[in-house]
């Protein structure tokens, strides 16, 4: 029996190239959706594994991860984003996800990583060093990162301004004020933009 898949990214390019990959090897996809919400409406009891991206229109792949955990347990849950950041990495296996593979990848490795996955074992695209889960032999666990940008961005926040106006203010489209503000949530263990300046305040961040 065909493993059943469903396919969670908002470029519809993506998503058809994908499709026609898993299809000609074999699997069945069962749904695609291009937003949290279309994706939890359309997963069912009878899905296998679900690729999701990271940055959605209305949410992130962190969230989707644990949802679909509380849900049904059973499915499996791989990363398919074009994020090489560790903080992605290690909170989409974090909250639930088994393996996670770049874009950019050639489609041998996301059929590698789906078949490790299936059988049971986390795995991880090779150009994406292994430490990434666990941050590595001797990590400064307790030290945050934060960019040039991301710190522009935190300070705009702090200020009120919206995404759109830090993107009219920095000439940044309002997707990358957004991803710049996800990748920050993730670094600081943040649930909200308001937690994210509480804790940046606590940090001396800003």
């Amino acid at each position: 029996m065909s493993l059943k898949i469903g396919i969670l990214d908002d470029h519809p390019v993506v998503v058809e190239g994908v499709r026609s990959l898993l299809e000609r090897n074999g699997f069945q996809v069962l749904w695609t959706a291009q937003d949290l919400r279309s994706a939890l409406n359309n997963l069912r009891a009878d899905t296998d594994l679900v690729l999701t991206d990271i940055q959605l229109p209305d949410g992130d792949g962190m969230q989707f991860c644990k949802e679909v955990k509380k849900r049904f347990p059973h499915v499996l849950l791989i990363g398919f984003s074009s994020f090489h950041d560790g903080s992605f990495v290690r909170n989409m296996f974090r909250n639930g996800a088994s393996g996670y593979v770049l874009k950019e990848s050639g489609e041998e490795v996301l059929l590698h990583v789906i078949t490790e996955v299936v059988q049971g074992r986390n795995a991880i695209d090779p150009k994406i060093s292994e430490y990434v889960i666990t941050g590595g032999p001797g990590a400064e666990t307790n030290r945050i990162v934060l960019t040039r940008r991301e710190k522009e961005i935190l300070q705009l926040l702090a200020d009120g301004l919206s995404s759109k106006e830090i993107g009219d203010k920095l000439f940044l489209s309002v997707k990358t004020v957004e991803a710049h503000r996800t990748n920050m949530l993730l670094k600081l263990d943040a649930s909200n933009v308001a937690h994210l300046i509480k804790i940046a305040y606590e940090k001396a961040l800003i």
